[in-house]
């Protein structure tokens, strides 16, 4: 079985006809999967007007306007069965440090942290 951090290329892929495969991997999240397809997956991902609205209506109420977001999703799972620890502090200020460099130093100070229940 592939462990998390292994490539697994898929060009192996490329020739195949079929409209739908199953892929037998536990892993496919690395961009390097999806790169070609970011713009396919980023117009099947977008919320239609009327998500958008009632989002806006929440950030309004939340009174912020004009904010970018990001959120970050740590799978505890993960670092458990994996037998690896994460400090969540420690993980916090890493998204914060990766948000500064790759948005803008005004991010960094609408940052929010919350636990996996």
């Amino acid at each position: 079985m592939m462990s998390c951090c292994e490539y697994e290329d898929p060009k192996r892929l490329e020739n195949r006809t079929e409209q739908f495969l199953v892929l037998e991997m536990q892993y496919a999240q690395n961009v390097r999967y999806f790169e070609h397809m970011l713009p396919e997956i980023r117009y099947l991902l977008e919320f239609s007007n009327d998500v958008k609205r009632r989002g806006n209506e929440v950030l309004q109420g939340w009174q912020i306007e004009d904010a970018s977001s990001m959120c970050v999703h740590i799978r505890r799972s993960d670092f458990i069965r994996l037998h690896l620890a994460t400090d969540f502090n420690e993980s916090v200020r890493h998204v914060r440090r990766i948000a500064k460099q790759q948005v803008n130093s005004d991010f960094e100070n609408n940052t929010r942290a919350g636990t996996e229940q």
